[in-house]
């Protein structure tokens, strides 16, 4: 069995145990509805990050984009992906009510999904652009939605939220694994389809026990939504009409991605100016909190823009200059014969396993090692070689499996995978620190986010310097660099929406939530654009195709310039927190 399936197994067992677990310890303690909405958003990720993983690899190999239009369009694509929320959370508050939007966007989503599965270049496009709109109907709705079911002081509400985020990245975990997998080494199409199979499955979750949601989660004006507009058409229908028409700006925004960035940036420069406008306005408490919020947007706008550069070009990267090589001991045979100098052929006592992979290493009793390269297996036991033999082999000969995982698996599901295991790590850490009264401050951590970010850039420097010679990073360093990363999410990303809105003015809270999304959207949008600077050429001057030993430099040089902007951003925000914190006038 192939080793990339075992580890997809034993993940997925390992996962099962995890939410069997948490049911079983809370069932009797959370409200039923929210294992409901789990489980629908737990799918909803499967099908998300599971697309993801392939997006960018299937650009440059299949599309044959260059590297430079393939990051500028995954980032994009994932701007539009965080502005959309925005909109549909408007329209869902005002008019359609929660489960009207989920249903909607998870159909959207679906559709979206098993069109990237039609292998064609139009479908593609059309494809991400069901997506962008379903996710601005779902992304923020089901998790405003689950807030429905606790009281305003409900003490269950922080370990529902917790629980809730665990359904996020197990879904993450597992779409990137088996998506990942299939979608690099078995067919593309078939790796969007499952995704595609998956959203559908969190849809018909939701809709077969609606009954459970209590009357919740409606219209909140059902007079207004039936009030008809045009030529018949009430509120409801042209929102949907509505929707599938904007499918056609969302895909027409991405491929045209320069134009898409520069809205966003003038969007962005924009609300920081009415922000800086509104906080003029206020007394001074107010305005200093608004000034400590604003800090806090524009510093996760660059933090996300380094972040994010996993679905783009850490993805690449890990494809053409990561080792993921994985010699099996255990999988080893003896010669029958003794192999001479010039001989093609071997025969092997048992080399049915060969059908899973066509590389050998080869161990003489003198500990030479010698790697070939099988072209076919013969009848029997026979397996031809491409390579001539250069050395006398004794009988006594080891032969081992060699397996080269899917990078695509592997980098796209390590991050959850990381946070799955120190989220628990974390929340003990966290309270332990503040029994003691150490626990830092949230400016403090925003920074250290940022030098855990640098940690981990640098990590992968190191590590590329490593396999310098060979073209080749070892596979520890890298997963070692994806740790202190995700250590760095783990620092900002549950503390700033939280924060944000703490810190605004109840006027404007909504607004504020909004700018919180709408800046991981630029962070998004500046991913492509630091992923385009970190680019391979197609080739060189004379024609010839960049191989490994000279791509790895250019990814180097890239993730040194990430670890050292962010270390100096870390370093300037702790420097300036006690000056935030002052802003920010007693609120935790």
């Amino acid at each position: 069995m192939d080793l990339d399936v075992i580890i997809i197994i034993v993940g997925s067992i390992f996962s099962g145990l995890m939410i069997l677990f948490t049911y079983l310890t809370n069932r009797h303690v959370q409200p039923k509805q929210l294992f409901l909405l789990f489980f629908t958003e737990m799918w909803e990720r499967f099908s998300f990050y599971g697309m993801r993983a392939l997006l960018i690899l299937y650009m440059t190999n299949v599309l044959l984009y260059k590297d430079k239009d393939a990051n500028l369009m995954y980032g994009a694509y994932n701007a539009m992906v965080y502005m959309t929320p925005l909109f549909g959370g408007l329209i869902a508050d005002k008019i359609l009510g929660f489960r009207k939007s989920i249903i909607f966007g998870g159909i959207m989503m679906a559709i979206g999904h098993l069109v990237l599965a039609v292998p064609l270049e139009q479908s593609f496009f059309l494809g991400m652009g069901f997506l962008i709109i379903g996710c601005g109907f779902f992304k923020p709705n089901i998790s405003s939605f689950l807030g429905k079911f606790y009281n305003e002081n409900d003490s269950r509400r922080d370990g529902g939220y917790a629980i809730f985020y665990m359904g996020v990245n197990v879904g993450a975990f597992l779409g990137s694994a088996l998506c990942g997998y299939l979608g690099q080494k078995v067919s593309w199409h078939l790796g969007f389809g499952i995704a595609g199979i998956f959203m559908v499955l969190g849809l018909i979750t939701f809709l077969l026990n609606r009954s459970m949601l209590e009357g919740k989660g409606e219209s909140p004006n059902p007079e207004l939504l039936n009030t008809k507009i045009f030529a018949g058409l009430n509120w409801e229908k042209i929102i949907y009409i509505g929707a599938f028409l904007c499918v056609f700006i969302a895909l027409t925004m991405v491929q045209f991605h320069d134009v898409t960035n520069l809205i966003f940036i003038l969007i962005g420069v924009v609300i920081v100016g009415y922000i800086l406008f509104i906080a003029s306005k206020e007394a001074v408490n107010q305005k200093q909190m608004l000034w400590a919020a604003l800090s806090m947007i524009i510093f996760s706008i660059l933090f996300w823009g380094f972040y994010e550069q996993a679905g783009g070009s850490l993805n690449l990267m890990a494809e053409r200059n990561v080792n993921f090589k994985v010699t099996e001991s255990n999988m080893e045979s003896t010669l029958l014969n003794p192999v001479k100098q010039g001989d093609s052929v071997i025969y092997l006592e048992n080399s049915a396993y060969l059908k899973e992979n066509n590389t050998l290493k080869f161990y003489s009793e003198t500990k030479q090692e010698l790697n070939l390269t099988v072209d076919t297996l013969l009848a029997g036991n026979a397996v031809l070689l491409k390579e001539k033999i250069t050395h006398n082999w004794d009988k006594g000969a080891k032969v081992e499996k060699v397996t080269t995982l899917s990078s695509a698996m592997v980098n796209n599901s390590i991050n959850p995978f990381y946070i799955i295991f120190l989220t628990p790590i974390f929340a003990i850490l966290w309270n332990w620190m503040d029994k003691k009264n150490i626990k830092p401050n949230d400016p403090v951590k925003f920074g250290l986010a940022f030098l855990l970010l640098a940690a981990g850039y640098y990590v992968f420097v190191i590590g590329g310097n490593k396999g310098i010679t060979t073209g080749y990073m070892p596979l520890t360093y890298f997963a070692l660099g994806y740790f202190f990363i995700t250590c760095g999410e783990l620092f900002l990303s549950p503390i700033g929406l939280s924060m944000v809105t703490k810190l605004s003015p109840g006027k404007i809270v909504g607004f504020m939530m909004g700018t919180w999304f709408l800046a991981s959207g630029l962070g998004h949008a500046l991913a492509g654009w630091i992923g385009s600077r970190m680019s391979i050429p197609e080739a060189h001057a004379d024609g010839s195709p960049f191989n490994a030993l000279q791509s790895l430099p250019i990814y180097l040089d890239g993730c040194y310039k990430i670890a050292l902007v962010s270390a100096i951003g870390g370093i300037l925000i702790i420097g300036s927190s006690f000056i935030i914190k002052k802003w920010m006038h007693g609120v935790k």
